[in-house]
């Protein structure tokens, strides 16, 4: 059986995507639910708005994003201007993949 946590990440991660992709207001409840295979209702039982799902969402992510920033810099075998060259490598690349109207929404 999936855990729980499991199935709220993987909800996360297909709205994130979506939400990225496609632009916000554009992606509905019934769009999340479909895409990883449940209910809408049972998507509400997780998330209880689209807006709350957002935030959760936004939050997951971002702590993603720490992580990686404090692996690039907590790693000795790279020299500062490294690290500063891959940092921001990796948040010009994931800022690419981002629509800009999910920013302009934000």
């Amino acid at each position: 059986m999936i855990s729980e946590d499991i199935k709220k990440n993987r909800i996360m991660e297909h709205a994130f995507k979506k939400f990225t992709t496609v632009g916000i207001s554009q992606v509905t409840m019934d769009d999340i639910a479909r895409g990883v295979g449940m209910g809408k209702g049972t998507l509400y039982k997780y998330f209880p708005s689209k807006e709350v799902l957002l935030n959760n969402t936004v939050d997951f992510f971002a702590a993603r994003m720490e992580k990686v920033i404090e692996d690039i810099m907590s790693d000795d075998k790279l020299a500062p201007i490294d690290k500063l060259s891959i940092f921001l490598k990796t948040i010009a690349e994931r800022l690419s993949l981002i629509n800009p109207s999910v920013i302009i929404y934000l």
